[in-house]
């Protein structure tokens, strides 16, 4: 469960260009590598 939970809010990321919130963001640019972050160069 928790492993779809992230990847919506990944995909969610990746089609809006912005973190549904403060606690996603955090968690995803720490666990993932620079390149699969999905907001990178939109900002």
């Amino acid at each position: 469960m928790l492993t779809l939970g992230l990847a919506g809010h990944w995909l969610y990321a990746f089609r809006h260009h912005v973190y549904a919130g403060p606690l996603v963001e955090r968690v995803f640019l720490q666990l993932l590598p620079a390149r699969l972050d999905p907001t990178r160069n939109w900002m």
